[in-house]
């Protein structure tokens, strides 16, 4: 064999759960999740079964960090978006008005009758952008929000769910295949808009580290790289 002769490139192949094991730095712990998401790209209708005020918009978002830092991969959301909407089409997934707090996943699990405020209609996403349509009830709170949405205020949503989060580098994490989405509520004030600005710094730190990455990777595989560069960034901060 020629020992000048060069040996055949071979594509450096990146799984997702390689970038994730980079990143981890700590076991999964699991308990209730909170989201709370500013609701954009609202549409504001009528439902065509009922007649009820209808808001759509944004609901969740995979693959990259929210508010609180964390990263909630595709792969769990596209699970959890089509378990759930069969109970959208049964028209048996309420949520609440305001961000309800809970001692213990039993309670979380909950949804009072007496606070409910919407029924989420359906579900589905773009991509990495995830989707929701809620109907507005005639229940106290349901008014409440009503009025609060005529006199177009900011709203936004707060998921509620159980699951493992396993903890990594610069203060992001990501959440297990325990996952399991209970419901979204509907949330008012100013922690709204302040979820939005913490989403935004998040999303910044995260890019910067995204570019970090790939600057460390073999130059002859950064295609084959950047067409997974979710899967990198997961195992390289999850550690």
């Amino acid at each position: 064999m020629n020992a000048n002769k060069k040996a055949p490139y071979t594509p450096l192949k990146v799984s997702k759960k390689v970038i994730k094991e980079a990143l981890i730095t700590e076991q999964p712990k699991r308990g209730v999740l909170y989201e709370l998401l500013m609701l954009e790209a609202v549409k504001i209708g009528k439902s065509e079964i009922t007649g009820a005020m209808e808001v759509s918009g944004v609901f969740q978002k995979s693959d990259e960090p929210n508010a609180n830092r964390r990263v909630y991969p595709s792969e769990y959301l596209n699970r959890e978006f089509k378990r759930l909407k069969e109970a959208c089409k049964a028209r048996s997934l309420f949520g609440e008005l305001d961000h309800p707090w809970f001692p213990d996943e039993g309670e979380a699990a909950i949804v009072h009758a007496k606070e409910t405020s919407h029924i989420i209609t359906d579900l589905w996403n773009e991509g990495s952008i995830y989707y929701g349509k809620l109907e507005l009830l005639d229940t106290p709170n349901g008014l409440i929000a009503q009025e609060i949405i005529s006199k177009k205020c900011q709203i936004g949503v707060s998921s509620r769910s159980l699951g493992g989060v396993r903890q990594g580098a610069n203060g992001f994490s990501y959440v297990d295949d325990t996952l399991k989405i209970l419901t979204w509520d509907i949330v008012i004030g100013p922690s709204v808009v302040e979820s939005k600005l913490q989403e935004v710094r998040a999303l910044k730190e995260w890019q910067e580290l995204s570019a970090s990455i790939l600057k460390e990777q073999d130059s002859q595989a950064k295609d084959d790289i950047r067409k997974d560069i979710r899967t990198i960034i997961r195992d390289q901060i999850l550690g």
